[in-house]
């Protein structure tokens, strides 16, 4: 599905970028490199935001940020079969096993601040 991307940003990682909180997220969403993120991230990031009261301009906005800078990749039945497997196996909540999923099934690295990731393989941290 991502051609090139070794790396796909979870939500953490987005908001990290977009609220100023990480040097690291800032450095790899500037650089050249190609990046995926899951479409699970657009439902979160929209949810989060509309949340704090962001703006609806704001919100979009960044949302196609997210989707020019990375491949947004789908949830596909096997990726759905896989996270039921992520979730029971290490106690992840239905939107992390998703994502975590979506990354294995391109054999990405999952770029996280999120420490229910912590120990994980493939797991970079990003605190």
């Amino acid at each position: 599905m991502s051609p090139t991307a070794s790396r796909l940003l979870d939500t953490s990682a987005w908001l990290s970028y977009y609220f100023g909180e990480s040097q690291k997220t800032r450095a790899m969403l500037e650089s050249d490199e190609e990046l995926a993120a899951s479409i699970v991230s657009i439902y979160e990031i929209e949810r989060k935001l509309a949340k704090l009261k962001y703006r609806e301009e704001e919100i979009r906005e960044f949302v196609e940020y997210l989707k020019n800078r990375a491949c947004v990749l789908p949830i596909s039945p096997e990726i759905c079969s896989s996270a039921a497997r992520l979730s029971i196996n290490h106690r992840l909540g239905a939107m992390d096993s998703l994502i975590l999923a979506c990354a294995q099934s391109d054999n990405m690295t999952l770029v996280t601040g999120d420490l229910d990731f912590k120990g994980l393989k493939k797991i970079e941290l990003i605190l």
